[in-house]
């Protein structure tokens, strides 16, 4: 998917300054913060949202040849918070074919160390890095986007045999760069008196370096190199030569897309048996099962976080 910059957009009364130059509501804001964005990130200067350490201590266990449960309870119960959404989350019917989960210990023995894991970083992710208050029709379109990747990753993982160490992760961080630009542009924002950029200028920029900027974000997280990569050029498939990594998020991506998780509607540039051929999949009776578990696994993950409100 080729993306054009949206339409020039007539300048106003307002002037913005960008690392010690003004500048008002047109292109050349865009391209301002764009080039600053790029400077802080040759720097090494650019503040990033921080990814709780608890997350990445149970991906560490849950990565382990042997993994504690234990220790995966040590870990959860640090963050009381978190501990109570992974029950929540674990009563998923995605997750859950048995009774109710009704304690941490039981989640953890019930659904094991790497489904743990999946849950906590949804959390973790959901709650430190998508929580600004700023531009939250942006975040909100770009959560969804990530947690419905995230379970077609799964699903599609399964069904393919790509990437089953990462695919939840592939899929869940694969949109990290559109709140990081957001945390850099909230930035600009307190440097311009509280004033808040224009939304129009968020969106062209996140159409233009989210990519780039979520593969700096997520090298800074150490994560594994096949996370990097398919956040680096996840909307463009490259045919053959493209990774294991790249094949499966452009194909959840598309499958994201087919199914409206994120709510939004798009006139399709694809065909979904084409996305299956693409990824190995031959076999189209499998298609349809597929797409229902991966619809109905996004519905349960959504329903628990309605639980005490959260949406």
């Amino acid at each position: 998917m080729a993306f054009v910059r949206r339409a020039y957009v007539p300048p106003s009364n307002k002037v913005y300054c960008i690392d010690g130059a003004s500048f008002g509501t047109d292109d050349s804001l865009v391209d301002a913060v764009q080039q600053s964005i790029r400077r802080r990130i040759e720097q090494n200067a650019l503040e990033i949202p921080r990814l709780p350490q608890v997350a990445v201590r149970i991906m560490r266990i849950a990565d382990s040849d042997d993994p504690d449960f234990l220790e995966v309870g040590r870990a959860i119960e640090t963050d009381p918070a978190l501990a109570a959404r992974v029950v929540s989350l674990a009563n998923a019917a995605a997750y859950v074919g048995t009774g109710p989960v009704v304690s941490l210990g039981q989640a953890i023995s019930r659904l094991g160390s790497r489904a743990i894991s999946n849950i906590v970083f949804v959390e973790s992710v959901r709650s430190k890095v998508f929580s600004s208050r700023a531009y939250r029709g942006v975040l909100e379109a770009s959560w969804r986007r990530s947690l419905g990747a995230a379970v077609a990753c799964e699903a599609l993982s399964v069904a393919s045999g790509l990437e089953r160490e990462s695919a939840f992760l592939i899929g869940l961080l694969h949109d990290t760069g559109t709140p990081a630009i957001v945390h850099a542009v909230a930035e600009y924002a307190h440097q311009n008196g509280g004033r808040d950029l224009p939304e129009a200028t968020v969106e062209i920029l996140v159409t233009e370096v989210h990519e780039s900027i979520g593969a700096h974000v997520l090298r800074q997280w150490n994560m594994p190199a096949a996370v990097v990569d398919a956040a680096g050029c996840h909307h463009h498939y490259r045919g053959e030569d493209s990774s294991d990594a790249h094949k499966l998020i452009v194909a959840a991506h598309r499958v994201v897309e087919h199914l409206a998780l994120t709510g939004e509607e798009h006139e399709a540039s694809f065909t979904i048996e084409r996305v299956f051929y693409d990824i190995g999949l031959n076999d189209l009776d499998r298609m349809g099962p597929i797409l229902n578990a991966v619809a109905q696994a996004m519905a349960s993950m959504l329903a628990g976080f309605q639980v005490n409100g959260r949406g």
